[in-house]
C-alpha cells in the first residue's frame, strides 16, 4: 500500500493487462471500473477494467485518479 503524493489517499499500485502501472483506491467501491484478476509472477496485483454492463460478483476498485484531489499534478509525467 502506498499513499498518493498529492492527497495523501490510501492508494495500491496493479498492472494493467497492457503492462502499464496504475493507481487504484484500496476500499471496493460499487461504482469503480477496476476489478483484480490475480497477480503476475512478482506477487503485484494485476488489474483489467471492468465490464460495466453487466453485473457480477467480482469486487470492483475505483482508479484513484477518478476520485484524487488533484489528478492534473499527475497527468503529462512519466513514472
Amino acid at each position: 500500500m502506498s499513499k498518493c503524493r498529492k492527497c495523501k489517499a490510501d492508494i495500491v499500485f496493479a498492472k494493467t493487462e497492457r503492462g502499464k502501472w496504475m493507481p487504484y483506491n484500496v476500499e471496493p467501491d460499487s461504482n469503480g471500473t477496476l476489478v483484480l484478476i490475480g497477480s503476475d509472477n512478482d506477487g503485484q496485483p494485476l488489474v483489467k477494467v471492468a465490464d460495466l454492463f453487466t453485473t457480477s460478483d467480482e469486487t470492483r476498485y475505483m482508479a484513484h485518479w477518478a476520485t484524487c484531489s488533484d489528478p492534473e499534478f499527475f497527468r503529462g509525467k512519466k513514472q
